[in-house]
């Protein structure tokens, strides 16, 4: 979001500094390489302290999605065995 010498782009950088939004694309396709890949991604950005970073679009979303779902799953299906065997 800031050019060669530093100075910030226009619409990526908010007003007051405070906020800076870049694009990385992502071109996995299908669930778990798009996981795999947002992952990787978060575990690469090494903010300095004071700042925070955020993965977030589709991709971003789609690996929160995987993540949350594939828990549930799990979670519905003991829950169904249970049931049945009760």
């Amino acid at each position: 979001p800031f050019t060669p010498d530093g100075r910030p782009v226009r619409g990526l950088v908010s007003a007051d500094g405070s906020v800076a939004v870049t694009v990385v694309p992502v071109t996995s396709t299908g669930g778990k390489k798009v996981r795999e890949t947002v992952d990787a991604l978060r575990d690469a950005l090494h903010p300095p302290s004071g700042l925070t970073t955020d993965v977030t679009g589709p991709a971003g979303i789609s690996a929160d999605a995987i993540a949350i779902f594939s828990d549930v799953d799990f979670r519905l299906l003991a829950a169904t065995a249970v049931l049945v065997l009760v």
